[in-house]
């Protein structure tokens, strides 16, 4: 079912955080870091090793602001096209990662994964509509809510704006100055509080 944060630049995660966040969720990593210049950096990593885990987080997320996704397959293979984060409009640099299991499932095509099936079917069709800037807007955002349910969160960044937009942030938690979508991919220890609405 997955992990999903955003991290500060500010927080730091120790090696015990990293283990821990990596514990229940191997079958990938994922990242959207916004850069200084108004792009965004997409990396992914299939299936790693906790070591591999600990490199790719210290290459690209350690000291920035950063959207980190630890997958656990729930619909479609481990490869690296179901690695979050979903490109949604590559030439707007838009990317969306997700956190839960959608009600829609993935009955389209199997080997991809629920997200993927969200995507092509009702967010890519309203983004052709209205313009990549939709995700902005809270009409969309409120409808996003209700089509996937408290129990999914979306985390969702374009290039050339480095403010992600999250769907659900209510119902995540904070720990350590960082957002984290849920209590149940990892072991949270007691110093974390609920996560306030955008």
């Amino acid at each position: 079912m997955c992990l999903l944060i955003h991290k500060p630049r500010s927080t730091h995660f120790d090696y015990n955080d990293l283990a821990n966040f990596y514990d229940a969720n191997r079958d990938g990593v994922g990242i959207i870091r916004p850069e200084h210049n108004g792009e965004v950096t997409v990396k992914k990593l299939v299936a790693p090793t906790i070591g591999q885990f600990i490199d790719f987080y210290d290459d690209h997320c350690a000291g920035v602001d950063v959207v980190l996704h630890l997958r656990y397959r729930t619909h479609g293979d481990v490869n690296h096209q179901n690695t979050h984060p979903y490109p949604i409009s590559g030439r707007h640099g838009l990317w969306l990662a997700h956190n839960g299991i959608l009600p829609q499932g993935n009955s389209w095509d199997r080997s991809k994964s629920d997200t993927w099936h969200f995507i092509e079917r009702i967010i890519k069709p309203l983004v052709t509509e209205f313009g990549t800037k939709v995700y902005k807007h809270p009409k969309f955002q409120a409808e996003m809510a209700k089509l996937i349910g408290p129990g999914n969160r979306f985390v969702m960044m374009a290039k050339g704006d480095p403010q992600p937009v999250i769907i659900n942030r209510e119902t995540g938690v904070m720990y350590k100055g960082a957002w984290m979508s849920n209590t149940y991919a990892w072991a949270p220890p007691q110093t974390i509080r609920r996560a306030a609405a955008a």
